[in-house]
């Protein structure tokens, strides 16, 4: 026995002697650098680049068979602007003999990598460096031969430090590094099964894109992946992500592999100032307009992701003071269909607008067109509900916002219901956004809001001289929206008291060209219109005329109304067309019934120049001027039937500027009216007491003057209408006048000739001043004019008539004869015949010289006849 154990001792030592001596001379006689040029070589032919080892290579036999690599580089392929592609300081590995000899098993210890460094680069063309060019296998065709059982592999670590990744794209301009890269896991490998156990992972990621340096840490419980069947299995995955700004945690297990993805788990983003992680990624970018909007933002909830969806339930957003609750996701990541379920108890919306900034806007490329996207919903699948319990926004408060909007195979259907201002607003619409011609159409109800609360909120507020009006809007009209254009048709609204309906729309969103066509049952414009005031009028005469506006403005429209109340006037049948294109705005016709008569007229603003021209066009036929002054001025001084003409035109940057540039030809003429300023045949009557010291006739029964006729023609000039041929008149009187009316002051001034009427009751009365030319005054202003006799003027006509009268009769008398003789008997009448046995008549003999003489100064002399319906001129 102790023999053999000795022989086996003896066997033992041998071969233990044998192993040593191997070892030392495989430690002696290789030298692992000796292989260099073969490593190399190998590794160029399997890559198709260059590959140099600049470290030394090491082998340890004990107590392990270990192999270490010193500095080695993989350069780019050719034709790419930088060589470098791949950098190692070093590595390091260690193999078991002992399970390699005796159970075929690799038992590899810790692999450990030490700054690797790769440069990954896509060019502007597509390529990139990273893409290695296969080694030729000559012997493809020929199968591997079974040596046997397989070989087994375990791998106690694989440990990577101070790693290095940077990733360029020269096309887009993106560049991001990964720094500081450190990986450590434990290995287990059983034919194609792979299991990572404990692996950490540690980088920090900078880029051109990126909210500066961004720090991540992740660590997993174990990993398990199939190489045959391409999948893996994460349990309790643990993700960080850390900025300077924010912190978001992401936790999660499941499998993925092959054509399934079934992961799920939760979220959490740290409280954040979201407007400082905004600014990093772009100064330029979104920024709130409330200050502390954003300041305070964190988020929670669970998250699954599937093969083809991504669902979010569980969700908590806190945005500041407002909290987001509910559920989105998307159905599938081909088309993207979309879903969502979210409630918001109370947001300000105005805090979150983007904020006012001193760089002017960029111009508008004119070759842009304004469209809305509506083709892009046929395109995103979309089934959605939001709910706001409070939302604010320009300064309007809605309550139980609820919206809902559904998007599939290019059909959408919408529909929005809001509480506020008083009332309540409901919107519903559906249409086919798919193919060429995408709409939407629908209604739209508003059902009692507070206009004048609207205003107010919007910081807009009027003051109306009625305060009782601006209290109810209401109505519905139906609606439809394109691309390109939007409108509402079959309007039905009520403000306060007064009925609108008709169509109104925006034809083409480019050029904003509009039309309307619109009637309202009755309209009290004045009532909606700011109290008048003195610096009021002023304001809107010294205001410029909108030019620009004017320029950009694209109109078509039509309004009717049955009864339109404005600057006092009431007028009826109203029918107003309004059409602006290329810089010039036309209302014409303009059609009215004014006070027992018709209005039409036209007006046009040609805005193409520097200054604007006005053209008019306007008339009045038997309008009862009456209710005209008493609406304008809330007198009753003329009235009767009227019929006025103007046309002309005028330039001017202000409507005082307009008034005084208009250049126009006027035409008047009054019929059956009555001037109740004074009694005009009682003024003369009073005139001629005082003029001969008589007592005063008593006071008329009625101090106003009847107007049979009235007719004048004149130019307007620098706004005062210039009348020289005013004719008028009364039932005693007839006038002629000149003067005028000036439209900027308001004001007329008129001086008027008035004979007496032979053989009315008036010219009995004035006795001695019939036939006499009397001066009269008309002025002051339009609201309230007076009229005076000239008293020293008919003194001096007096005079002169007087006195031309006893000079023709003495002259008469000086020559045999007076003003009533006549200087052959007149011829006998028609028909008549002399007397039974008279003497027939002696022959005309010729006038004398005298009698030439006398008849020559009688007709010099006597006042001479004026046409008939006109007083005679003066002598």
């Amino acid at each position: 026995m102790s023999t053999v154990l000795k022989a086996a001792a003896i066997a033992i030592a041998v071969v233990v002697a044998l192993f040593a001596a191997l070892i030392v001379a495989v430690t002696v006689l290789v030298e692992p650098n000796d292989y260099r040029p073969y490593i190399v070589d190998a590794v160029e032919d399997a890559t198709g680049r260059a590959f140099t080892l600049e470290g030394d290579l090491g082998l340890t036999l004990l107590p392990c068979c270990s192999v270490s690599l010193g500095e080695a580089a993989l350069a780019a392929p050719e034709g790419f602007p930088e060589a470098g592609f791949a950098r190692l300081e070093s590595a390091a590995l260690s193999v078991k003999l002992w399970p390699l000899l005796t159970r075929r098993e690799v038992q590899i210890g810790t692999v450990t990598l030490t700054g690797l460094s790769l440069d990954l680069l896509r060019t502007a063309d597509g390529a990139d460096n990273w893409t290695l060019v296969a080694a030729e296998d000559t012997d493809a065709g020929t199968p591997a031969e079974e040596t046997g059982a397989p070989i087994g592999l375990s791998v106690e670590g694989i440990v990577l430090r101070d790693g290095r990744v940077r990733y360029r794209d020269l096309g887009s301009d993106l560049d991001y590094t990964v720094a500081d890269l450190t990986f450590e896991s434990g290995l287990a490998m059983s034919g194609d099964r792979l299991t990572l156990s404990r692996p950490t992972l540690s980088m920090s990621v900078t880029g051109s894109d990126l909210p500066g340096r961004v720090d991540a840490e992740a660590d997993v419980q174990t990993v398990v992946a199939d190489l045959a069947a391409g999948s893996a299995t994460v349990d309790r995955l643990a993700l960080a992500l850390v900025t300077d700004d924010a912190r978001l945690r992401v936790g999660g297990s499941g499998s993925a592999g092959g054509d399934t993805v079934d992961l799920q788990g939760d979220f959490a983003l740290a409280e954040t100032a979201l407007t400082d992680l905004l600014a990093r990624l772009d100064p330029d970018a979104y920024r709130p307009a409330g200050p502390d909007a954003l300041r305070r933002v964190s988020a929670q909830g669970r998250w699954s992701l599937g093969t083809s969806s991504l669902n979010v339930t569980g969700l908590i957003v806190q945005i500041d003071d407002t909290r987001v609750t509910g559920t989105a996701g998307i159905d599938d990541f081909g088309s993207l269909a979309s879903r969502f379920d979210l409630s918001v108890d109370a947001i300000d919306l105005d805090s979150y607008l983007p904020a006012e900034t001193a760089a002017p806007a960029a111009p508008a490329d004119p070759a842009e067109t304004t469209r809305l996207p509506l083709g892009e919903l046929a395109d995103m699948p979309l089934d959605g509900r939001l709910r706001i319990d409070a939302l604010t926004a320009s300064g309007i408060t809605l309550e139980a916002v609820d919206l809902t909007l559904a998007a599939r195979d290019g059909n959408v259907s919408t529909a929005l219901s809001a509480r506020g201002l008083g009332g309540s607003v409901n919107l519903e619409g559906r249409g086919r956004v798919a193919g060429d011609t995408p709409a939407l159409a629908g209604t739209l109800t508003v059902t009692d809001i507070a206009p004048r609360t609207l205003l107010t909120a919007l910081d807009a507020a009027v003051e109306t001289a009625d305060p009782d009006v601006l209290q109810r809007f209401a109505g519905r009209a139906d609606w439809r929206l394109t691309p390109a254009a939007a409108a509402l048709t079959d309007m039905r609204w009520q403000l306060d008291g007064t009925t609108l309906t008709g169509t109104a729309g925006v034809d083409d969103l480019d050029s904003l060209a509009a039309r309307f066509d619109l009637t309202l049952d009755r309209l009290d414009l004045d009532a909606y219109l700011p109290p008048e005031s003195e610096a009021a009028a002023d304001t809107e005469e010294s205001e410029l005329i909108p030019v620009e506006t004017i320029r950009e403005l694209a109109l078509d429209g039509r309004l009717r109304a049955g009864e339109l109340v404005v600057s006092g006037l009431t007028l009826a049948g109203v029918d107003a067309r309004v059409s602006a294109r290329d810089g010039v705005l036309r209302l014409a016709p303009l059609t009215a019934s004014l006070y027992g008569g018709a209005y039409r007229g036209s007006v046009t603003v040609d805005a193409t120049g520097a200054t604007p021209a006005l053209t008019l066009d306007q008339s009045l036929s038997a309008v009862q001027i009456g209710q005209v002054l008493d609406s304008f001025f809330a007198t009753d001084l003329v009235s009767g039937a009227l019929t006025l003409k103007l046309a002309g035109t005028g330039t001017g940057n202000t409507v005082t500027d307009l008034l005084r540039g208009l250049a126009a030809d006027v035409s008047v003429d009054l019929s059956d009216g009555v001037y109740r300023g004074a009694n005009l045949t009682w003024q003369l009557e009073r005139a001629r007491a005082l003029l001969r010291n008589e007592a005063a006739p008593p006071p008329p029964e009625s101090d106003s003057t009847p107007i049979r006729a009235l007719a004048a023609t004149g130019r307007m000039v620098n706004g005062v209408l210039q009348t020289s041929d005013l004719t008028a008149r009364t039932d005693a009187l007839q006038l002629l006048g000149s003067g005028g009316i000036n439209l900027l002051e308001l004001a007329l001034d008129y001086d008027l000739k008035a004979r007496v009427i032979e053989g009315t009751p008036a010219a009995a009365r004035l006795g001695d001043l019939a036939g006499v030319s009397i001066p009269l005054s008309l002025s002051g202003p339009l609201g309230g004019p007076k009229v005076g006799v000239d008293l020293k003027g008919l003194l001096t006509n007096t005079l002169r008539d007087t006195v031309r009268d006893r000079a023709r009769n003495a002259l008469l008398d000086k020559l045999g004869g007076s003003e009533t003789q006549e200087p052959a008997a007149a011829p006998p009448a028609d028909g008549a015949t002399q007397a039974d046995g008279a003497a027939p008549a002696a022959e005309s003999e010729p006038p004398s010289a005298k009698d030439l003489l006398k008849r020559g100064l009688r007709d010099l002399l006597k006042p001479k006849p004026a046409p008939d319906g006109e007083p005679a001129p003066d002598s």
